[in-house]
């Protein structure tokens, strides 16, 4: 049904079936003006459609304002009104023009005999809520009839019937007896035998053997053992050796650095063919000044190396290499004191083994015993170092 704003003349469709008995409030979309609609027949309706009340501030407050009770402009807006709403909920247009709106918005005129042109302008959240209000309607109800089970009479009269009697009096004496009876022992059997425990069936091994099923295994004979937690056990110490700190052999040299370059020339600025590990034992074909024509046998490289970087004997750095104590690592942080304590005798061991200290600038005994010293070292590092 449609109801025009007392205000502005602007037509709303609202359902009758959402106004209530008391009334609805309606927003105007135009003028934002608020007005009481309510459904045909009601005996407010006279009295509350014309209160519109339009935005503070705007051309027709003054003019829509509502007029006091009994007075002859309220009387006359109710009788608009009512010309405007029909009962019978056909729509009836007026020819008036609307009031020109503030702003560059183009008001709409309403003639008579042609539907209500679509609001171009975004409805109001009463309109949303009063469009979207919809109650579907409640599913029908069952039918009982259909609803409720058949009673046994109306069962088939293949089962139970004048057929099925005729043809079980028809039947001889022993079958009817049979069919009677024996449904009635087989249920007095179930019921008698429910609740028994079965005895396990014993297998017969030899003709005077009988041996029985293996009882179950009880949960507290399957429950697990606890497992202990780890320790830091240290390896076993092997045998201490002397270390082979013997001079190289006529016409070879050890390699004294660590990566030492090995050259295309004898040249510092060359480009480095090949790098030498500290300890390596090189064979040497001629020198040129301060460089030395080396092979790393058996299948090279060749270049020159420094002849500072050649040696008669083994570095130290080598001969710790060799010692290569083991166990020098912790799993955990508990385990550190442990590992420390093992490496401590493995060095014992070590320098143990080494020759007495004879002096003099070549000394083999001091050599071992820096050996030694330097493989304790690594080992400590390892034990404090975390995985």
């Amino acid at each position: 049904m449609i109801f025009t704003c007392p205000a502005c003349s602007a037509g709303h469709s609202v359902p009758v079936s959402m106004i209530p008995n008391g009334g609805l409030e309606q927003v105007c979309r135009r003028c934002r003006a608020t007005f009481t609609i309510h459904p045909p027949g009601d005996e407010a309706e006279g009295s509350n459609t014309d209160r519109a009340s339009a935005p503070v501030g705007s051309a027709e407050d003054s003019a829509t304002l509502p007029a006091l009770p009994g007075d002859q402009t309220q009387e006359q807006t109710a009788a608009e009104l009512l010309d405007v709403i029909d009962v019978e909920g056909e729509p009836t247009l007026s020819m008036d023009a609307a009031e020109p709106l503030p702003g560059d918005r183009t008001p709409l005129v309403e003639l008579e005999g042609t539907p209500t042109p679509v609001q171009t302008e975004e409805p109001s959240v009463y309109d949303r809520v009063a469009e979207g209000s919809y109650r579907p309607p409640e599913p029908r109800p069952l039918s009982t009839a259909a609803a409720a089970p058949r009673a046994w009479s109306e069962a088939p009269q293949a089962a139970s019937g004048p057929g099925f009697v005729a043809r079980l009096n028809a039947a001889p004496l022993p079958a009817r007896v049979a069919l009677l009876v024996f449904p009635v022992a087989l249920g007095l059997t179930l019921l008698l035998s429910r609740g028994e425990e079965e005895e396990p069936i014993q297998i017969p091994v030899g003709p005077s053997e009988v041996v029985a099923p293996e009882a179950p295994a009880s949960p507290a004979e399957a429950a697990p053992e606890p497992v202990a937690p780890p320790t830091f056990e240290a390896p076993p110490e092997p045998a201490a050796e002397a270390l082979s700190d013997h001079p190289a052999p006529e016409g070879y040299l050890y390699v004294q650095r660590r990566r030492t370059p090995l050259r295309a020339e004898a040249d510092a600025a060359a480009a480095p063919v090949a790098r030498l590990k500290a300890g390596r034992l090189v064979r040497v074909y001629e020198t040129q000044g301060d460089w030395a024509l080396v092979l790393q046998e058996p299948e090279g490289p060749v270049g020159f190396a420094s002849r500072d970087a050649l040696g008669p004997l083994k570095p130290v750095s080598a001969l710790a290499a060799e010692v290569a104590f083991e166990g020098c690592r912790a799993a955990r942080k508990s385990e550190r004191p442990a590992c420390l304590e093992a490496a401590e005798a493995r060095v014992e061991a070590c320098q143990a083994t080494c020759p007495p200290l004879g002096g003099g600038d070549v000394d083999p005994g001091a050599r071992c015993q820096a050996a030694c010293n330097l493989a304790f070292e690594q080992c400590q590092r390892g034990c404090r170092k975390r995985r």
